[in-house]
């Protein structure tokens, strides 16, 4: 399964048919939470096989399967060899399937990894996602559970567009954020720093939306943040 874009993500027949015991069983493709879940069990899967732990391995094989839309009846009396080739299938079926801008790595990144903060905990990126939709369009967590996984994601860079260009708005009403050039005589917008895709992708070609000088408030610029 291919998908290119936001259309082909929302789509609504995302479903795979695999043959079992002589019977076509139709398997829907997982949602967001389920795409979570099935991410770590594929992660428990690769360390217990790494480990050579045969038995553990092959109890996640079932629970990913249960996990992936199948029932039980569906994988009982099947072989070790059987249920690998069914995961082998869903996992592909289930793997993100996008390309977007924001998930691009930085080109320009030495490789090091960016420092961990006090606030940090296991998983806490996919908690980040799901707190962004949730304030930027009011949506209720199960909902955001409900969707594909790259539905969730063309929804996730859109809200930080929408956050940048927010940000840039409020500066463009600001004095400090014009510096005078001499040479012209004119006062020169600094512009907010954006990520990289932004600047090389997504925003390239795309108007800033400026204030006009006479537009501006007038007077001593007062810092709120320090005392009196």
């Amino acid at each position: 399964m291919v998908i290119n874009g936001y259309i082909d993500a929302i789509r609504t027949d995302q479903i795979i048919r695999i043959e079992l015991h002589d019977k076509i069983v139709t398997v829907p493709r997982s949602r967001f939470r389920e795409h979570l879940l099935l991410a770590r069990l594929r992660e428990e899967f690769g360390d217990n096989i790494r480990r050579n732990m045969v038995t553990e391995a092959e109890s996640i094989l079932r629970r990913y399967c249960l996990v992936a839309g199948l029932e039980t009846k569906d994988i009982d009396g099947m072989s070790g060899k059987e249920m690998l080739f069914v995961y082998l299938l869903l996992a592909d079926f289930n793997a993100f399937k996008i390309e977007l801008p924001f998930l691009t790595p930085n080109p320009n990144s030495d490789g090091t990894q960016e420092k961990e903060v006090a606030y940090s905990y296991t998983d806490r990126q996919w908690a980040t996602w799901v707190s962004l939709l949730a304030d930027t369009y009011g949506w209720a967590a199960k909902d955001i559970y409900q969707m594909y996984p790259e539905e969730v994601a063309c929804y996730i860079q859109e809200a930080i567009v929408t956050s940048y260009k927010e940000v840039e708005l409020r500066r463009s009403l600001s004095k400090m954020s014009y510096k005078y050039d001499e040479g012209r005589k004119v006062f020169k917008f600094i512009q907010t720093p954006l990520p990289f895709w932004m600047v090389d992708g997504l925003m390239s070609g795309e108007k800033t939306v400026r204030v006009m000088k006479s537009m501006m408030p007038m007077g001593n610029v007062i810092d709120l943040s320090k005392p009196n």
